[in-house]
């Protein structure tokens, strides 16, 4: 199925296969497509409530939702939030003004200019970078369920890890904001390394 629309809203129920929604600038909503999904707007919001395989979203400037994706899922918008309820596969998400939120999902690779990250419930590894926000990553417990090498990185904000104490990894943390940066650890086995009196980088490492 395929619906194209030069300004207006697309809506979509049930389709047993595979769907495709191109709007020059209205909304675009899926209530459950059998097989993958290509949703672009250049300027609505994106909401699918299922769909059987992979998800690719695009909006240039509006929220995308997504409840749940059998595949994985790609989405960008240039100014809103990136909401991902269940992914079975990776999860690539880039936003230039929003939040990003994924609270299952097998690896993620994303990006946010201008939001906070919350991730729960992943696995795999995880790539996480945002210009001026906070991070937050929710580890799950269960064998083979640890991230994978995974990085988690911002510019302007606080980066928390909840680890629970059976899931085995290494961490190495770095912060370079100066005399005012901290790294806080629970578990004995991470060393923090304080800053020196040149105001240098707090560093920290451990199994």
């Amino acid at each position: 199925t395929e619906l194209r629309t030069a300004g207006g809203n697309i809506e979509v129920g049930n389709v047993g296969g595979q769907v495709r929604c191109f709007s020059g600038g209205g909304n675009i909503r899926v209530a459950k497509a059998g097989a993958g999904a290509w949703l672009e707007t250049a300027g609505g919001e994106i909401f699918i409530h299922e769909a059987g395989g992979m998800v690719q979203a695009s909006t240039g400037g509006g929220n995308i939702r997504i409840e749940r994706a059998g595949g994985t899922v790609t989405a960008r918008t240039s100014g809103g939030l990136i909401q991902v309820e269940q992914a079975g596969g990776t999860v690539t998400a880039e936003t230039s003004g929003g939040a990003i939120q994924v609270n299952s999902a097998n690896g993620v690779r994303c990006e946010s200019a201008g939001g906070a990250i919350r991730l729960r419930d992943v696995t795999g590894a995880v790539h996480a970078f945002a210009n001026s926000g906070s991070i937050l990553a929710e580890l799950v417990s269960g064998a083979g369920r640890a991230l994978a090498d995974s990085t988690l990185s911002t510019n302007a904000g606080d980066i928390t890890v909840v680890i629970p104490s059976n899931v085995a990894l290494t961490v190495q943390a770095r912060n370079e904001s100066g005399g005012s940066g901290r790294i806080i650890s629970q578990f004995p086995e991470v060393r923090v390394e304080r800053g020196g009196v040149a105001g240098g980088p707090a560093m920290a490492e451990g199994a």
